[in-house]
Formats: C-alpha cells, sequence, structure tokens
C-alpha cells in the first residue's frame, strides 16, 4: 500500500462543485474540487466524488466522497446572462440594498430578512463569527421589463484567521414602498447560452448488480449525457500523482 504523511494541519480554503454525470434517474455522480492547506505553506486542490440522488423534499448525497482524479476538460461554452461587472457604486440604493443583504447573510446576521420582499425568507448562511469582513468587489445589473432587477456580485468573505473566499451571486430585487428589496439569491447564475461543442457523447455505466439497496440507485440505460459545470482551475494534468493537484502561492 502506499502512503503519503501529511504533518500539521489539514485545512479546507474553499469547495466547488466542477462536473456532473448523471447516471440512472434520480442519482448523479457529482464531482467536487476542493483546496486544502496542508500545514502551513502547502496548498493543494483535491477532487472528490459522490453520489447525488434527487428526491421531491431535495437532494442528498448517499454515502461519503471518494478522492478521485481530476475530471477532464469541459467541452462547448457556457455564457452567464449578466452585464459588464464594475466596480459597485454603494451610493446607489439598488447595489447598497444587496451589498447590505450580502453581508447580512454571511455574518450570522439573524435579521438578514430586513432586505427582503415579502413572501421571500431566509435565515443567515452561516453562523457568526464566521466571517468578519465582507467586501462587494465588481457588480453588474440588468433591469427587467417588469422593472426587477437582476444584480451579479462578485464579494470577498475575509474569515477571522485571514482566509479569504470569493463568492459569486445572483440577487433579484424589486423595488416596493420607495426601497429595494430582495426576492430571490442564488450561487446559480441564469445562463444567456450553452453550447455543447461536438464531442461524443459516453454511454452511462451498465448496472451490474440487481441489488435492491436504496442508497446507490441502480444506472438506467437511457440516463442523460455527462455534463460539465464549470471548467477545474489550476489542475495539473500532467502530474504523475493523480490524485494530489498541487498550485503555487500566489
Amino acid at each position: 500500500m502506499r502512503s503519503r504523511t501529511v504533518s500539521g494541519s489539514v485545512r479546507v480554503l474553499s469547495a466547488s462543485s466542477v462536473a456532473a454525470e448523471q447516471v440512472g434517474e434520480d442519482y448523479w455522480r457529482v464531482t467536487v474540487a476542493v483546496e486544502l492547506m496542508l500545514g502551513s505553506t502547502d496548498v493543494v486542490r483535491w477532487f472528490f466524488e459522490i453520489g447525488v440522488v434527487e428526491t421531491p423534499g431535495g437532494a442528498f448525497a448517499v454515502s461519503d466522497p471518494g478522492l478521485v482524479a481530476a475530471p477532464p476538460s469541459p467541452k462547448g461554452r457556457v455564457e452567464v446572462a449578466a452585464g459588464t461587472l464594475r466596480s459597485p457604486d454603494l451610493s446607489d440604493p439598488a447595489t447598497d440594498t444587496v451589498s447590505s443583504f450580502l453581508t447580512a447573510l454571511l455574518t450570522g446576521d439573524q435579521a438578514v430578512g430586513r432586505w427582503t420582499a415579502p413572501g421571500f425568507e431566509t435565515g443567515p448562511a452561516v453562523a457568526i463569527g464566521a466571517f468578519d469582513d465582507i467586501r462587494v468587489d465588481r457588480v453588474s445589473i440588468d433591469e427587467a421589463d417588469d422593472g426587477s432587477r437582476r444584480v451579479r456580485a462578485e464579494i470577498t468573505a475575509m474569515s477571522p484567521d485571514d482566509v479569504a473566499l470569493v463568492l459569486t451571486y445572483e440577487v433579484v430585487i424589486v423595488s416596493r414602498g420607495g426601497r429595494w428589496e430582495v426576492t430571490s439569491v442564488s450561487g446559480a447564475p441564469s445562463i444567456a447560452s450553452f453550447d455543447t461543442g461536438s464531442a461524443e457523447t459516453p454511454s452511462p455505466p451498465t448496472p451490474t448488480s440487481t441489488s435492491t439497496s436504496t442508497t446507490a440507485p441502480a444506472a438506467s440505460p437511457t440516463a442523460d449525457s455527462t455534463v460539465q459545470i464549470a471548467p477545474a482551475e489550476g489542475t495539473n494534468n500532467n502530474n504523475n500523482n493523480p490524485y494530489l493537484y498541487e498550485e503555487e502561492e500566489s
């Protein structure tokens, strides 16, 4: 058995889904890229794969993840439906509303609902103390025919131990009673176009067992093909170790 000793602490810096493949009815194989700090200096990117099922009550993981090699580079191109991202003008009431809402969302402010419209409810995304500084770096604002605005915001959230996490949100706001209110927030942006490319579509794996276990549904021979969500930035495909992708510190 091969082993690799890691001395010191292991700290997760960020995690994001980078690929998904439908392998059965309502069953997906999802790859998550995780950036970690090993010890005090080594920053690495590892890829984990996990099975996710869709149910009427929502999606959930069916097992603990497995460490895998990086997914292949995506085919095709996705264009996000957002205008030109610019430095925010916080004197603009619409931008100030989005900034205040996201700050409350990410600092554990239980009164985050003060910026939401009636009918839209949300609690804070984290507990108090997870982040102590939220900075809105760039925004774009698109106005719809009904007067609502779709705001694409790129922010930096800083933890108390100076770990910076870059996040992006799409926030929809409406004007009511002389002020802007949030009607939805999502980390998934609206898509203007999606070119799937001309790559050959791989076939899903063939079931090898007739087990009736509910923890991992059998693959369907009519399942959809692989869908790449986003490129895995920083991947070193020439690394001889398929389970470890190291990044140079900036």
